[in-house]
This record gives structure tokens, sequence and C-alpha cells, in this order.
């Protein structure tokens, strides 16, 4: 049964579009998901279903969110597969002066729009050999993703 990961966006966060995991992980085992376990509070969910889809678990999924929780969550789905060759192709891994804490991967739901792509480029606190792709977005932010004036906070 393949497995999948679910990235929930703009849940819990200062307390707006609450959902408790026990509550997410029940809503998920009641659509037929086997497995699923969530990380922390963060909406992030691992599962298994025999759907090979991920295009429409990410609409079921979101869809039952807003029936049962009564808000619109975007969900992300990735296979176990697709995770793995995040890892296995980052540019970022291969380079020894990079430190793996300051990697990021943004899943994206649609392309970057180009405006943005150059300002980030542009940017002094984001490595300018970052890789961008209908799927994600990587790069490493030496300075940390809270700076004020950061374009991954713009």
């Amino acid at each position: 049964m393949p497995a999948y990961v679910a990235m929930l966006r703009g849940i819990n966060i200062t307390g707006h579009k609450t959902i408790r995991m026990e509550h997410l992980r029940a809503l998920c085992n009641g659509l037929g998901f086997r497995k699923v376990e969530t990380y922390v509070q963060s909406g992030n969910m691992v599962f298994q279903t025999p759907i090979e889809n991920p295009a429409a678990l990410s609409k079921r999924i979101g869809e039952t969110i807003l029936q049962s929780f009564g808000f619109d969550a975007p969900v992300i789905v990735r296979t176990s597969r697709e995770m793995q060759k995040v890892i296995e192709n980052n540019p970022f891994l291969k380079e020894k002066e990079v430190d793996p804490s300051k990697l990021h991967v943004t899943f994206l739901s649609e392309p970057t729009r180009k405006i943005f792509l150059k300002k980030l480029k542009r940017s002094r606190q984001v490595k300018t050999d970052f890789t961008q792709s209908l799927a994600r977005s990587t790069c490493t932010v030496p300075v940390g993703m809270e700076e004020p004036n950061s374009p991954t906070t713009q």
C-alpha cells in the first residue's frame, strides 16, 4: 500500500485554524487511511492508502477539513518516493560549506511567480544557487528564516 506525506498549510498558527492532531488522525482514519501519524501540532502527517492519486487525496482531505472544522486548509500531498527524491536530489547536501541546519525545502502547489524568484536570487540572505521546480523550492538560508527582511517572510 502506498505511503504519503500530507502537509496542511496555515493551521495551528497563533491560535487560528486550530486542529488538534488527534482529531486530524481520526479524520484521516475515517477516510479509510491506514497507519496515520502526525508530527507535533504542525498538520504534517504520514499515512497509507490504496488510492494512488496525490491530487485527489489533497482535495479529499481539504474538503473533509472544511466540512468538519469549518475552515479552508490547503493540503499538499506527496508520495514517499517523491519525498525520498527531494533528499537524494538536494544539491546543497553535496557542498561541504553548507550548514544542513540552514537547508529549507518548501513544497509548492503551483509554480512560483518569476518576480519572486528574481527577488529571491538578489537577496544576500539566500544562497543564489537554489533550485526550483513545480513540486518544490530548495534553498539554504544562512541567516535564518525569522529575519524580518528575508524574502521568505515577504
